[in-house]
């Protein structure tokens, strides 16, 4: 049993970790090396998906440790995204949409689309964490309801010039952030939120990222955390330039934001924490970089050279997902440390933790000199809007402690 746990006191807001796991470096899979454009990840880190641009799709219900090729086509894939349980999947090529309800077993057409009809080949596609809400880029912002059956303009006819080139949502799917490529020079790039009601009527459109210094600047990837306030952009600039990549950071849905440069390299992927706080960032090169504080300064770690394609995360960041264009797939697994967070509601309290990348069971005693920690016999409950377990215990009448031990 690996002892690493959080203590925390039912109403006293006491809390102490105890002990910690050691990281771990990138490791490869077993995954075969080709040409893989883009990878994606279930809440807890378990059941992984990966494409292959010119291809087929592979999944992983072991975290990386097995593949195994699904029946979907072999086409030019380029985007993937999946439900917080890894069990609704939605993949792009240039001019469809697949959609899986099963982990991978099955594909079916989503959406067909032609050049003379959608214009621009679809360029990003995300889903909400329960898989029903997803949204897809082309000349517009297409949004589907209902895990892919239909599919509406929410946002049609953008002005000429403006190309959506990349997308990040909450984990409910209702707040979307977008990023632009403005073609031809000025206006520079920006991020666009969008806040939907249902998906499909659209209720704002502010801008919320800043202008970029260089107006021939584009964005390239954007991440977002599960509440949608924590939204970070990883910008291209081109060569000869002060400032050759860089990492745009807000943490209240575009009204204030950071940025800061990033090592020269042709970045293509980011991802993040469901807390907004834990990125990675891969690109062509040596090194795939990663935050914690987030994006202020960043952590080379040691992989082979390749051109990185992709990078995805698991809902506490502990475990990270990253594919090459030409190479194989790796993880690396960082030490968990979920905290507990707890909330009165009535007669009972809520204890919460982000879902971790391993397995905790959650302990309660009522003197914290024992040892006499017995396990809370009511099941965590998923909530996908926040991607976090929670338990609902009745209020104790004295103190009481809880914490989560990992098994």
């Amino acid at each position: 049993m690996n002892h690493l746990s959080i203590l925390v006191a039912a109403l006293g807001g006491l809390s102490a970790a105890v002990s910690q796991l050691p990281a771990q470096s990138w490791t490869q899979t077993t995954a075969p090396s080709t040409n893989w454009s883009c990878v994606a990840s279930s809440a807890d880190g378990s059941k992984l998906v990966a494409a292959v641009n010119g291809g087929l799709i592979y999944t992983s219900t072991n975290s990386g440790a097995a593949w195994a090729a699904t029946s979907a086509p072999t086409t030019n894939w380029s985007g993937i995204a999946s439900s917080a349980d890894g069990a609704k999947l939605v993949a792009m090529c240039p001019f469809a949409l697949f959609t899986s309800s099963d982990f991978g077993s099955d594909w079916a057409v989503a959406l067909d689309s032609t050049p003379q009809e959608f214009g621009p080949p679809f360029s990003a596609v995300v889903s909400s964490s329960d898989g029903t809400l997803l949204t897809a880029l082309t000349d517009g912002l297409l949004v589907s309801t209902d895990s892919g059956m239909a599919w509406t303009w929410a946002v049609p006819n953008l002005p000429v010039g403006i190309v959506l080139n990349c997308v990040a949502c909450s984990a409910n799917g209702t707040k979307v952030a977008l990023g632009e490529q403005v073609l031809g020079g000025p206006p520079p790039a920006k991020v666009i939120e969008f806040l939907t009601d249902t998906g499909t009527n659209l209720v704002s459109d502010n801008f919320m990222g800043r202008a970029v210094p260089d107006g021939f600047a584009h964005w390239v990837a954007l991440a977002s955390s599960a509440d949608g306030t924590k939204v970070s952009g990883l910008l291209n600039y081109p060569s000869p330039s002060d400032c050759p990549g860089q990492l745009w950071y807000t943490w209240d849905s575009g009204l204030t934001s950071m940025t800061n440069c990033l090592p020269a390299r042709t970045w293509a992927a980011l991802a993040c924490s469901a807390d907004g706080t834990t990125l990675a960032a891969v690109g062509a090169g040596d090194a795939i970089y990663i935050s914690t504080n987030p994006g202020a300064t960043w952590t080379p770690t040691a992989v082979p050279t390749g051109n990185w394609s992709s990078v995805t995360s698991c809902a506490d960041g502990t475990k990270l997902v990253a594919v090459v264009d030409g190479g194989g797939i790796y993880t690396r697994q960082f030490a968990p440390m979920p905290a507990l967070n707890i909330t009165p509601s009535g007669n009972d309290v809520v204890i919460s933790w982000v879902v971790p990348a391993m397995n905790f069971v959650l302990q309660q005693n009522s003197d914290i000199a024992t040892i006499n920690w017995t396990d809370v016999t009511a099941p965590p409950v998923l909530n996908l809007a926040s991607l976090q377990n929670q338990v609902t215990v009745p209020a104790p009448a004295g103190r009481m402690f809880y914490r989560l031990i990992s098994r």
